[in-house]
């Protein structure tokens, strides 16, 4: 009988674009949220420009970051950002009516909102950037 090598699956994991995707996500993620915190607990700016602010910051860097080191891509980076924003900007409108409602709406805590918010696109985001912005011609 084979035994299973749960080494080797842990390091097919780690190698796949999804497994990059989501340890570049944690990190743009801890990006957004300590901007987020600055503009909105440090600096008391109104949260929806907080957020537009702490969203381009990360969103570029998760640009950058997924291009290089995900899909492993160099090429056509103005057609890839101009997609690659197109995404971003739905995302960011759909973060901002989630946040609304759980915070304006609902009065859950702002982080946690902004949370649920983040976890709601990132499956989507995936997709859509694997499958449309970093697409191998």
């Amino acid at each position: 009988m084979k035994k299973f090598n749960l080494n080797k699956l842990f390091i097919l994991f780690l190698n796949s674009s999804f497994s990059k995707f989501i340890i570049i996500g944690g990190i743009t993620f801890l990006l957004y949220y300590f901007f987020l915190w600055f503009f909105f607990g440090v600096l008391k700016i109104f949260y929806i420009f907080s957020v537009a602010l702490s969203y381009i910051i990360s969103v570029s860097f998760h640009f950058f970051a997924n291009k290089i080191l995900t899909f492993n891509n160099v090429s056509n980076t103005k057609n890839q950002y101009f997609k690659y924003f197109s995404l971003s900007l739905f995302n960011y409108l759909v973060q901002i009516l989630i946040i609304k409602f759980l915070y304006d709406i609902n009065s859950l805590n702002f982080y946690l909102s902004a949370f649920f918010a983040s976890l709601t696109t990132m499956l989507s985001a995936y997709l859509i950037m694997k499958r449309w912005v970093f697409k191998e011609n």
